[in-house]
Parts: structure tokens; sequence; C-alpha cells
């Protein structure tokens, strides 16, 4: 537009909106179950629930998309727990946490059993 409002040459007047009906704001019904259960970094907490991840449905989601590759999965999921643990003691050096869990929590759950213990 132009200092003095007119529109330079080839630009159309936009059509009146006073027309169309007024409508409530509508989120798609599938927006939020799609949503992926992914980590929200630094914190490694799902981006969806809010549970430390990987949370339940994000582990069952890596084991239908590794289902045909679990050394992968394993491997991504080693990646993830040494950005973790990066990312999680640039938080909070001071506390470092039981080395088990932290494990447990990223690969101990892919051998399907039951976390090892730990003495």
């Amino acid at each position: 537009m132009s200092s003095d409002g007119s529109r330079p040459p080839g630009v159309d007047q936009p059509e009146s909106v006073e027309h169309l009906p007024l409508r409530p704001l509508e989120r798609p019904a599938r927006a939020e179950t799609s949503r992926p259960h992914l980590p929200i970094r630094p914190l490694w907490l799902c981006r969806r629930c809010g549970q430390p991840w990987p949370c339940g449905a994000a582990k069952l989601a890596l084991l239908a998309e590794y289902q045909d590759s679990p050394l992968s999965l394993f491997l991504y999921l080693a990646g993830c727990l040494h950005n973790a643990i990066d990312d999680l003691h640039q938080l909070h050096p001071s506390d470092t946490g039981s080395t088990a869990d932290v494990f447990d929590r990223f690969l101990g759950w892919t051998r399907g059993g039951p976390p090892a213990s730990r003495k």
C-alpha cells in the first residue's frame, strides 16, 4: 500500500468479509491425538503427556517403529541416553541421580523384562 492509502497497480481490493458467517474457532479433532510423544529437551519430559521420556506411549510407538530392527532401537535410545545425561547434568550439576535408574529409563525396558535388581 502506498503512503496515500491507495493500492499499487495490479493489486485488487480485498473482498468484504461481512457476508461470511461467524463460526467459533475449531481445532481439528485429530490434532491432539496425532501429536507424537517426543521429548522436550533439555528436560527430557514427554512433549505430549509430561511424563519422563520415553513415556509408556513413546515406548509403544518406538517398539512398533523399530519392530524389524531391535538393534537400531537400542542404538537410537543409547544416543538419547547420552544426550539426556549431558542435558540433565547441565541443568542440575550437583544432582547426578542413579545411574541404574537412568539406564533403565532409556535402555533397560527394551530387554523385555523387569529391570534387573542392582545393589
